[in-house]
């Protein structure tokens, strides 16, 4: 080949590290999963697993229903978050911009791009799916590192780490994308007998 040929070789076209994420994202206005977590430790030692239903529209309004081991019930309008805890009897209010930064439920809901959030590479492929990682460009981020996984154009896995190094797994399933939901799936109301804590007060 001689130099000139080299030169004229049109560029390889590399796959930018977000599009798995674009593509899901793109067009996304409702979402409605069951999923699992698990929850382990910074040296992987599993702590807890726990499983659910989440109802999404974006932006801003989710609703993530844990059934087992415990009920518990976190709700939030696009303004305000609650979650009941229905073991303690209890309500905790505060407000979306306090309690979500860097959160799957940020990602997910967030309609703006997740580049300007956070700085997304490719990962290795693993276990049939397709990874990459998202690194928080804020220090002030909930979470330190996440990776999600794709199968096909579907999400399948979050992994989130904190702080402490703990880890919060996602696994999602029968997952439907844009269906119609109630009116009503992201308002709540104060059980009778409940104690409410306003963690938005002074």
């Amino acid at each position: 080949m001689t130099a000139g040929a080299a030169l004229a070789a049109p560029p390889v076209n590399t796959p930018e590290p977000a599009a798995p994420l674009t593509q899901f994202l793109s067009g996304l206005k409702t979402l409605a999963a069951d999923f699992k977590q698990n929850v382990y430790d910074e040296t992987g030692t599993l702590l807890e697993t726990s499983e659910g239903r989440l109802r999404m529209a974006r932006p801003g309004r989710f609703a993530w229903v844990y059934n087992a081991p415990y009920r518990q019930t976190i709700i939030s309008d696009g303004t305000q978050l609650w979650l009941y805890d229905e073991d303690l009897a209890q309500v905790t209010v505060s407000t979306v911009t306090d309690t979500l930064a860097g959160s799957a439920a940020q990602l997910l809901g967030d309609d703006n791009d997740p580049s300007s959030h956070y700085q997304i590479s490719a990962l290795p492929a693993r276990e049939n799916l397709n990874w990459i990682a998202l690194d928080p460009r804020a220090d002030s981020a909930q979470y330190t590192h996440l990776e999600l996984a794709f199968a096909g154009e579907a999400l399948a896995r979050m992994r989130l780490t904190d702080n402490l190094g703990q880890v919060t797994e996602l696994l999602f399933e029968n997952l439907s994308r844009n269906p119609v939901l109630p009116a009503d799936s992201f308002d709540f109301r104060v059980p009778a007998g409940v104690d409410v804590v306003n963690a938005t007060a002074p």
